[in-house]
C-alpha cells in the first residue's frame, strides 16, 4: 500500500528507479506482481539490492557511525540508553546527507553495470 500511495501521490514518477533491500516483505511471491503492475502503470522501474549490501543503505552508515562513537567514547558510568542517545547526537545533518549521496551514487553505479 505504501508504494501504491507513493505512486498515486506522485512521489514515484515516470523514469523513477526504486531501490530496496531484500526484506521478505519486498520479495514475497504475492507482492512482486502487484509491484510490477504499479511500476508499469507509473512508468518506473525497481531493483532489489544484493543480499547483504550495507553500502547502499544510509541507515547502516549511520549505525556504523554510532557504534564507532560508542567504542571510542566509552562511558562506564552512563546507562546504555544514555550512551546511545549521546552517540546518536553525534550524527549531524551533514553526515546523513553525505551518506545518502554516497548510497545514491553507489546505487546508480551498481544499477548501470
Amino acid at each position: 500500500m505504501f508504494i501504491a500511495r507513493a505512486a498515486y501521490q506522485g512521489f514515484i514518477r515516470p523514469g523513477s528507479l526504486v531501490i530496496w533491500d531484500n526484506a521478505r516483505a519486498h520479495l514475497a511471491d504475492d507482492i512482486q506482481p502487484n509491484l510490477a503492475r504499479i511500476f508499469e502503470a507509473v512508468g518506473a522501474d525497481w531493483r532489489n539490492l544484493p543480499k547483504y549490501s550495507p553500502e547502499f543503505n544510509p541507515c547502516e552508515l549511520v549505525f556504523a557511525q554510532v557504534k564507532c562513537y560508542m567504542r571510542n567514547n566509552f562511558r562506564p558510568n552512563m546507562s546504555l540508553m544514555d550512551r546511545v542517545v549521546e552517540a546518536l547526537g553525534s550524527v549531524r545533518r551533514e553526515h546523513v546527507e553525505a551518506y545518502y549521496e554516497h548510497c545514491n551514487s553507489t546505487g546508480i553505479d551498481c544499477c548501470n553495470e
